[in-house]
């Protein structure tokens, strides 16, 4: 993509739309996702279990990019919300 912030909310998108698969388009081999500053989901198959809990959860879950802070390096800073509307269904093993 031709500018980061473009890619970040690319990043974002395809994880709203499940596209799991070209996500490994934007992750290294190595890649660590922490949707909590002290939950580490290894690899993409880790992320995908991490979002999958939403998705069963919070059907047509969003991540609507509110902010994107950008430095001179490879780092970034995003800011977004989670949205969608919830099923009934046990959140990480809680009920609604």
């Amino acid at each position: 993509m031709e500018n980061r912030e473009e890619m970040i909310k690319g990043f974002y998108k395809l994880i709203e739309n499940e596209n799991y698969d070209e996500l490994k388009e934007f992750c290294h081999k190595d890649f660590v996702f922490y949707p909590q500053i002290d939950t580490p989901f290894y690899g993409i198959e880790g992320l995908k279990a991490s979002e999958r809990k939403n998705f069963s959860s919070f059907p047509g879950f969003k991540m609507p990019v509110k902010e994107i802070i950008l430095d001179n390096s490879d780092k970034a800073a995003v800011y977004l919300t989670f949205e969608g509307k919830h099923t009934g269904t046990p959140f990480n093993g809680i009920n609604p």
